[in-house]
């Protein structure tokens, strides 16, 4: 099985799962984030949101990094910060396209059929799920 097969395939299994479609959505609010500053010639979008929301760069940073907890509140403070307001609307999972479809996608008609070339960065699982048990053990490693 070709690496882009395989990955269309573990895709289908998930476009259902919650934490998927979470970070997902909040993959494309931020990109769209990214494109209007990029429109409006914004060169330090942390700094130039951190003002506009009264809150720190690193609290910028981590949503721009993929926080999955946005409010639709934030979410609307972060679009009115570029004079912007959000639109939510259901469409249908067959429907829609997640950036890392579009990814595999764009490398298949590229000719590029491997994975690790594709420019759009999956959650790494512990981004998702806290795993207790790691944590524990790397404090009992690092008091060694």
């Amino acid at each position: 099985m070709r690496a882009k097969d395989w990955f269309l395939n573990e895709l289908d299994e998930v476009k259902n799962d919650v934490e998927f479609q979470t970070y997902d959505a909040n993959l494309r609010f931020v990109e769209e984030l990214i494109k209007i500053s990029q429109k409006e010639n914004i060169e330090h979008l942390n700094k130039f949101l951190s003002e506009k929301l009264n809150c720190s760069a690193a609290y910028i940073s981590k949503i721009l990094k993929g926080n999955p907890n946005l409010t639709i509140k934030k979410m609307v403070e972060l679009g009115l910060a570029f004079n912007h307001k959000i639109e939510i609307r259901l469409v249908p999972v067959e429907s829609s396209t997640s950036p890392a479809t579009q990814a595999v996608e764009k490398n298949s008609a590229d000719n590029k059929s491997s994975v690790k070339d594709m420019s759009v960065q999956l959650p790494k699982e512990k981004r998702i799920k806290k795993n207790p048990i790691k944590r524990a053990s790397k404090r009992r490693t690092s008091n060694v």
